[in-house]
């Protein structure tokens, strides 16, 4: 826990935040409904996951995996009227068609009408349709294309009426459709009292944006519904100020402010589990992820037995593959990181050596997961020793008047140390070129050996550098 608190960054706090308001906004929108029970099912499912990858499972683990997509797609083909709803409820354009709305003054004689028929007990249903199009619901209904006035809706629900067992349509300041059927609402958690029309009411809401008025003739009362909640027992004024502001028809008022505390307790419950559900998932998955990081680090041989060397071109770098933490992949020293190579146990000819993870000196809490190559071939060959001629090497001509009379180098001689094969063909050692451009005189000069193959090496006491003696002659012009 300690390394997950070193690692949060500002940006991982955003990250949980935004993701908890995603779900908690979720769970309001499929609270009292089944979609919520098969998600939380589906947490639980997902849970065990988990637990059993964590503890090594593997059978379990395997059909869990397996199962996850199925578990998926059944549940999108099960709940797709849920998720269609939820979809709508977030759309920008249902907010974008309120802005053309037409004015609603047909609002009074609708709850005069919805008030009349309950103090008669006649059951009545009225739809106001919104942003979402209620295209199934109106399919097998009767189009009406009338203006809403007060006498045209009772008329329509009255017992002996053809059309007053469905629902009427209302859009705009048309009643559209009469004799409507409605999709049922499958809660458990209502009360008991609430019939099929009470069902039909909150079952379009909850499968769309639509309002919906509902008159009880067992006990008239009028039941305001939308988006999934009801309300019941309003008073005529309420229910009329309570349409206009759902039909988009209230008074614009300036918004008062909300206190913190207010807001941050409102439906508490379901911020802390959002919260603390996304909390964990990122501790899970984000905090404590293992992170990869791929370098190339030069190699470093040790131990090479004292009579063999290293012939041929022997590897200087691999790719290494570390994984750990972002606080630990970051403190990872490039200029310190190399590969070790231990070749006590090497023998004369050729050894493939496997680079081990203990090979490469990460720090704590790194991980190396491989090299590239994983084995290194290598040739070691017997020292040999001997002693060769050392020649200069000249580059350009002196000044015109001049010409080379003597070269000289001081030691004439090396004792060379390197495998066999570079050191049996070797007639001699060459100096760095030696530059005469433009010279106008004798000079001497220190000037480094340059020793090929690069497995070549001087041996002890022996200087890098020689002197070269440069005797100039003048030339007749």
């Amino acid at each position: 826990m300690p390394e997950i608190l070193r690692n949060l960054r500002w940006q991982d706090v955003l990250d949980i935040l935004l993701i908890s308001t995603i779900l908690y906004q979720l769970m309001v929108l499929l609270r009292g409904t089944r979609a919520l029970q098969a998600l939380a099912g589906l947490g639980v499912v997902g849970l065990f996951y988990l637990l059993a990858r964590e503890a090594e499972l593997i059978l379990s683990s395997w059909l869990l995996q397996n199962l996850w997509a199925v578990i998926l797609l059944v549940l999108v083909v099960i709940f797709q009227q849920e998720l269609r709803h939820t979809l709508e409820r977030v759309s920008p354009a249902r907010w974008l068609s309120q802005w053309g709305s037409s004015p609603m003054d047909h609002l009074g004689e609708v709850v005069r009408a919805a008030f009349h028929l309950a103090r008669q007990r006649i059951g009545a249903l009225l739809v106001f349709q919104r942003g979402t199009r209620l295209n199934e619901v109106v399919r097998l209904g009767t189009p009406l294309g009338a203006e809403v006035t007060a006498p045209l809706l009772e008329t329509l629900f009255m017992p002996a009426a053809p059309l007053h067992d469905g629902a009427v349509v209302i859009s705009g300041t048309q009643a559209t459709h009469a004799g409507c059927m409605l999709p049922l609402s499958r809660r458990e958690d209502l009360p008991p009292q609430f019939g099929t029309r009470h069902r039909a009411a909150l079952g379009l809401t909850e499968e769309t944006d639509a309002v919906c008025l509902v008159v009880s003739e067992e006990r008239g009362e009028v039941t305001l519904m939308n988006e999934g909640t009801y309300r019941s027992g309003l008073t005529r004024e309420e229910t009329a100020e309570r349409l206009r502001v759902l039909l988009g028809q209230a008074e614009r008022r300036m918004p008062r402010p909300v206190a913190w505390g207010t807001l941050l307790l409102h439906r508490w419950p379901l911020k802390v589990g959002a919260v603390a559900v996304v909390t964990a998932l990122w501790v899970y998955f984000g905090g404590a992820q293992k992170f990869e990081l791929g370098l190339r680090v030069p190699v470093e041989y040790r131990n090479v037995p004292e009579s063999l060397i290293l012939s041929g071109r022997p590897a200087t770098s691999l790719e290494v593959r570390l994984r750990g933490s972002r606080a630990a992949l970051g403190g990872v020293n490039r200029e310190t990181l190399r590969a070790t190579v231990d070749l006590a146990a090497a023998e004369r000819g050729t050894n493939f050596v496997a680079i081990e993870r203990d090979d490469v000196n990460v720090p704590a809490g790194v991980e190396v997961l491989g090299t590239e190559p994983a084995v290194l071939r290598l040739a070691l060959e017997r020292v040999q020793r001997l002693r060769v001629p050392v020649r200069a090497r000249l580059r350009g001509e002196p000044a015109r008047g001049y010409a080379v009379e003597a070269v000289a180098v001081v030691p004439g001689s090396v004792e060379i140390l390197g495998p066999e094969s570079a050191v049996a063909n070797l007639q001699a050692v060459y100096t760095e070129a030696v530059d005469l451009t433009g010279a106008q005189g004798s000079f001497n000069r220190a000037v480094p050996l340059a020793l090929f193959p690069e497995r070549l090496a001087l041996a002890d006491g022996q200087g890098k550098t020689v002197e070269v003696r440069v005797t100039l002659r003048r030339t007749a012009s």
